[in-house]
């Protein structure tokens, strides 16, 4: 996408789209299988909790929905909790879970943004060859993935497809450009997810040095709470230990994984990427899916704050930090 095509998301894009899906988190007339924990076996005759039961849900535009990773001290994700194991607050007020499921099954939207500029041109080969074999390990008959190239410009290069000889194409054809639009590429893969009703996820390889974005970073920010989708960066560090590398971007891409309950990784080489993207492949199957019906009275076009805390202080937990609620 050109500048024409960002200046026109930026006067209709906020206003006209995003206020589609934000509670229900894309998920509408959807079924939920109950995964059960790995390390509690089936026993006949056992008579399952609700929070156990497979569930069938009609779920309405009044229910947030949120995915949560939760590790342990050592950095093993647990998947043996309850809702009764977290505390859940909304703008401080205490939440009750309506729904709880450690599901495994839901359909994903994968964008996948490539940073093409010449910062990151060495590697470039190396990562389109790694990002191919994620979307190979990944993607499902229910899931698909989208490409997107950034550099001055931002390109969508597929559709979402599961279709991997399209996207192995798509990105054997990225050639390296100039600078780099970070935040515009993150605003408009957003504007993307936004209408998609399943899990929506983003990752982004990319150095994080932004030069020459129309968007600004609380922009980029913005879009991702609304399109609700789990940020995942991939920092390439081309210049390691010395006064010119980008810290500010990779402070940004790090503030985008964590705000959106995602992460972000810092490969010390190339070779390390595939290791990386078998953790985000991981995790995305592991998380538990969390829904609740918030009872916080606050305008509706003000940004509300989600806190997700486990019972054990021993145990860490990732979620988004929050959401934009639709207007009533």
């Amino acid at each position: 996408m050109n500048r024409s095509s960002i200046d026109a998301f930026r006067t209709i894009g906020i206003a006209g789209i995003v206020l589609l899906i934000l509670s229900c988190c894309g998920i509408n007339h959807t079924n939920f299988g109950q995964t059960p924990a790995p390390a509690a076996p089936p026993q006949t005759g056992h008579h399952q909790s609700p929070e156990e039961a497979p569930l069938r849900l009609k779920v309405d535009v009044a229910l947030t929905i949120i995915y949560a990773t939760v590790t342990n001290p050592s950095g093993w994700v647990d998947t043996s909790l309850t809702k009764n194991d977290f505390e859940l607050k909304e703008d401080d007020q205490k939440q009750q879970v309506a729904f709880f499921s450690r599901e495994s099954e839901l359909p994903l939207r994968i964008a996948l943004l490539v940073d093409s500029s010449l910062s990151t041109a060495r590697d470039l080969k190396f990562e389109s060859e790694a990002a191919m074999r994620f979307f190979q390990s990944v993607l499902r008959p229910q899931d698909a993935g989208a490409i997107f190239d950034f550099s001055y410009d931002v390109d969508q290069l597929t559709g979402y497809t599961n279709d991997i000889g399209r996207l192995s194409h798509a990105v054997k054809g990225i050639i390296p450009g100039s600078s780099t639009s970070l935040f515009d590429a993150i605003y408009l893969a957003s504007d993307t997810l936004k209408a998609r009703k399943q899990k929506k996820v983003m990752v982004i390889v990319s150095d994080g040095a932004d030069t020459t974005s129309h968007m600004e970073f609380q922009d980029a920010l913005k879009a991702a709470h609304e399109a609700q989708c789990i940020i995942y960066s991939i920092v390439i560090v081309p210049i390691k230990n010395d006064a010119g590398r980008a810290t500010g971007g990779e402070h940004a891409l790090i503030t985008f994984s964590e705000e959106t309950g995602g992460k972000a990784f810092f490969p010390s080489s190339i070779g390390e990427l595939d290791s990386i993207y078998s953790k985000i492949s991981n995790e995305l199957r592991t998380q538990y899916t969390i829904g609740y019906y918030s009872t916080v009275q606050s305008p509706s076009d003000e940004f509300r704050k989600i806190s997700l805390t486990p019972i054990n202080p021993k145990l860490k937990v990732r979620t988004r930090r929050g959401y934009f609620p639709l207007p009533k």
